[in-house]
């Protein structure tokens, strides 16, 4: 028999060095799960994109989740205004039977390069476009400490977007993180929703933390199609809309852009939202201004809370899931994350 053959040797094994890095084509292959142990995880694209949402307790590979993205816009000093959708190009194939997806907002315009890097729980992203007067870069995680389980097992992703201003001049800027209402997205063993439910966007500020909560009323309580969810963040200085125009075609699309690429302003509005129809997406805006060759760090944390979820081997019965046990909503999750 000949001898057995191997691909790397011992010392390849062993050894250590610098990650490798992601550009290009191979961009499009990558997905960094994110999230805390048994919550389920969202994707972390290599462009930047958010994909594979599975945080309703069940597989979802390939899913994505209409308007939520986040997009800069950057005004320097006596200069005109740029405003993109924080990701790198959109990759092909673009061959799809009704174009691309309008809810991806695929014709606003993106960054020109991006570069990725995943460390778990860390993934980092660096974006590059010229015409952007701004340095843009995001790390993301989730806690994970070795031993700490309850601290490994939040249902929380952190971003936190690096921006520096390599000019002699001061920049303002907005970061706008917009989500689609996720509550019972991904609909499981086709439970119908309630017609006199809806989805709910309201805005909160506690303590240290102000942003979006998610919630809906189209499922009993009891449901493993019910959660929350939150987008939020320590940054002091934010705005938000909590629903965008309900209208056919391009509309809300079209005049939550125009708004935010002309003046980095969202349709500001914090009153509670509640959608029967329609897309139930929110934004949050956080604004900023950076001094000459400065840098500004903008966190915003994500966090879901799915409590219940459908048992494997007899579908008729619904379990609680560990998170419920850890917290309350999505928000009491946010605050422990931000508080700790």
């Amino acid at each position: 028999m000949a001898a057995e053959q191997t691909l790397y040797s011992k010392r390849e094994l062993y050894s250590t060095g610098k990650q490798r890095t992601f550009a290009g084509p191979a961009l499009k292959e990558i997905a960094f799960p994110l999230g805390g142990l048994g919550t389920g995880t969202i994707s972390f694209g290599g462009r930047g994109n958010l994909r594979d949402w599975e945080i309703f307790n069940r597989p979802n590979k390939g899913s994505a989740l209409n308007f939520t993205f986040f997009a800069l816009w950057v005004k320097p000093n006596k200069g005109e205004p740029v405003a993109r959708i924080l990701e790198g190009e959109l990759q092909p194939p673009f061959a799809l039977g009704g174009g691309m997806p309008p809810g991806h907002l695929s014709g606003v315009r993106r960054l020109k390069s991006a570069t990725f890097r995943g460390e778990y729980p860390f993934a980092w992203i660096d974006l590059q476009d010229d015409s952007l007067p701004v340095k843009v870069s995001l790390e993301a995680y989730n806690p994970f400490i070795p031993l700490n389980v309850e601290d490994s097992s939040i249902p929380v992703v952190s971003f936190q977007w690096k921006i520096t201003n390599p000019s002699s001049r001061p920049v303002d800027l907005t970061l706008a993180a917009t989500m689609h209402n996720p509550v019972a997205a991904q609909l499981q063993d086709d439970e119908q929703p309630d017609p006199e439910g809806y989805w709910q966007n309201e805005y909160r500020e506690v303590d240290q933390l102000r942003g979006l909560y998610f919630t809906s009323t189209r499922f009993p309580a009891t449901s493993a199609n019910t959660g929350t969810a939150s987008l939020c963040t320590s940054h002091d200085n934010v705005t938000a809309q909590t629903s965008w125009y309900q209208g056919g075609w391009w509309d809300a699309a079209h005049l939550f852009w125009d708004l935010f690429a002309l003046e980095g302003q969202l349709h500001a509005n914090t009153d509670p939202a509640q959608i029967r129809q329609g897309s139930p997406q929110a934004s949050l805006a956080l604004h900023a201004t950076i001094r000459p060759r400065g840098t500004v760090t903008l966190p915003v944390l994500l966090t879901w809370h799915t409590p219940h979820l459908k048992n494997g081997w007899s579908r008729q019965a619904v379990l609680d899931t560990y998170m419920k046990r850890q917290f309350r909503d999505a928000w009491h999750a946010a605050e422990y994350t931000a508080a700790h």
